[in-house]
């Protein structure tokens, strides 16, 4: 992505001893979701296993395909969803290896979110706009070389908290 190719050449041309700091917002995967083809090729439709609260309703429409939804539609759009999401995996992980390339990654408070997850046919629904695990429960991801501990947390964790966590990672006063 051309995004990272650019987030790349600015971290090559930061040094260590100057603070800075970089946001990096991608825009995958959004409806239509359309991922590089070898993140796509990755997921087959008849390997899927759909969330056992799968429920699509006979007139099932929704802003993946922009037409009638059906199991069969729904499995193609859940393997460009899975592709897209591996194809941002994959170029922050290129983001990653630049900062420890450079020697930055001890000294570099790393943060990795996402605004929205999305339903897949959870509740009967697609889309994003729904109250529901599937589509509120996103990734949150911080790395600060030896102070983050590796691991999954089940913390309650909410926008609000970033900044404040931010500032005490900093070693800021939050204002």
């Amino acid at each position: 992505l051309l995004m990272t190719d650019q987030a790349v050449e600015f971290l090559n041309n930061q040094t260590k001893d100057k603070p800075w700091l970089l946001v990096l917002s991608w825009n995958p995967p959004h409806p239509p979701f359309n991922p590089p083809r070898e993140s796509l090729d990755m997921y087959k439709p008849e390997e899927l296993k759909s969330r056992p609260n799968v429920k699509l309703l006979p007139d099932a429409t929704g802003p993946l395909l922009n037409e009638l939804v059906s199991p069969e539609s729904l499995r193609v759009a859940e393997c460009a969803y899975y592709g897209s999401i591996t194809a941002v995996d994959k170029e922050f992980a290129r983001v990653l290896k630049t900062l420890d390339d450079a020697g930055m990654g001890d000294n570099t408070i790393v943060v990795y979110t996402s605004d929205h997850g999305e339903m897949m046919g959870s509740h009967g629904f697609t889309g994003k706009e729904l109250p529901h695990e599937e589509s509120c429960r996103v990734p949150f991801f911080v790395r600060d070389q030896g102070v983050t501990p590796m691991g999954n947390s089940d913390v309650l964790f909410s926008a609000i908290d970033i900044y404040p966590t931010l500032c005490g990672l900093a070693g800021i006063p939050v204002p």
